[in-house]
């Protein structure tokens, strides 16, 4: 059996943070940076992160209110949902750290434990009809359709009851990002990689606890939860590097290479890689590698596409739409438009590494 509860000390409550929001690494148990050491924000770290500015989770910028865009468009998220309209998977040890962190964290995780389905000794998986309703309605009702929202929604600021402990896919999905693609990129690769350790930790606490057999109660579960945090916080060094495997090197090596890809400036040649437009009031929406991360263009704007032909540059057809009398396509917008991945140099590799929505891991 796991060691009884009365056992573990309690971890301390997050302190509430003064600053527009919480970086993605905070809380994270001290076996990610032993094994995942790009995480290292430090400046001799061998990578150098930086939060995005345009998406902050204490002010949702896709809610209504912030935006506002109505419910009824794909790029305004529910106030009451947000991109929350997601059951993540838990590792075993992470949702021991919300139960001793006590308060909302460990309410969150004993309501979710009290409905069994997905419960194991690796942690909490989504349930196989949540899956398929999330299956049938993420792309079009991600952000709005309520019951998509994550059990561990309490409301307010991070809207999260397990925002210390919360997994790789919530700590690294964004509705926009300050480098558009490029940045996106980063974050889906570090997901994977964050991913695939908290897997191997889950597993390792398989190996050397005894979780509880099916059918468990529910305070078996939270106690072999617990024991696991407790194992992962003091387990040897040595035992915690040697759960590294090849597919951890591999995923660490594409880590640094997508992450150290230096900032491309804008080609002078680009052809259009828009995804979606579509007609409002005060001009027409452009999205290009997500529909989240969105720009407002004037309606000349296809003009303006349809003059970057592959071999003209996009200053000449500027200078084109300037003698035909349309409206500017500034070299903001043009600079806006390369970020989301609207337009790009021709030839350039397709983004198949972005998800329009996260995805249960």
């Amino acid at each position: 059996m796991a060691p009884s509860s009365d056992k573990f000390k309690p971890l301390p409550l997050a302190a509430p943070s003064s600053t527009r929001s919480v970086f993605a690494f905070a809380h994270l148990p001290e076996a990610f940076r032993l094994l995942l050491p790009e995480i290292d924000a430090a400046p001799a770290g061998p990578v150098t992160w930086r939060e995005e500015s345009r998406a902050d989770c204490r002010r949702c910028v896709m809610s209504p209110a912030v935006s506002g865009d109505s419910l009824d468009t794909p790029w305004a998220f529910h106030p009451d949902a947000r991109c929350c309209t997601f059951h993540p998977a838990l590792a075993n040890f992470l949702a021991g750290q919300a139960l001793r962190r006590g308060g909302r964290s460990a309410r969150a995780i004993a309501g979710r434990v009290a409905e069994a389905t997905g419960v194991s000794a690796w942690g909490i998986r989504p349930s196989a009809a949540w899956l398929e309703h999330y299956n049938n309605n993420a792309d079009d009702r991600f952000g709005r359709d309520l019951a998509l929202r994550c059990p561990y929604w309490v409301g307010g600021d991070h809207a999260c009851g397990i925002w210390s402990d919360r997994p790789s896919t919530c700590r690294t999905w964004y509705c926009k990002h300050d480098r558009g693609l490029a940045g996106a990129a980063v974050w889906a690769q570090l997901q994977r990689a964050l991913a695939h350790v908290e897997n191997l930790l889950a597993d390792l606490c398989s190996a050397r606890g005894q979780p509880p057999v099916h059918p468990a109660r529910p305070d078996e579960w939270l106690v072999w939860y617990r024991w696991c945090a407790e194992y992962i916080e003091t387990a040897d060094r040595d035992d915690l590097i040697a759960v590294a495997d090849p597919a951890l090197a591999e995923a660490r090596a594409d880590l640094l290479t997508i992450a150290r890809r230096p900032e491309s400036e804008i080609a002078d040649v680009v052809v259009p890689s828009v995804e979606s437009t579509w007609v409002e009031q005060g001009g027409i929406r452009i999205s290009g590698y997500s529909r989240y991360d969105t720009i407002i263009a004037p309606r000349s704007i296809f003009v303006f596409l349809s003059g970057l032909d592959g071999t003209s540059t996009w200053r000449q057809a500027q200078a084109e739409m300037a003698k035909q009398g349309h409206e500017p396509v500034t070299d903001e917008i043009v600079s806006e438009l390369y970020r989301i991945g609207a337009i790009e140099a021709p030839g350039s590799p397709s983004p198949t590494v972005i998800r329009r929505t996260p995805w249960p891991g």
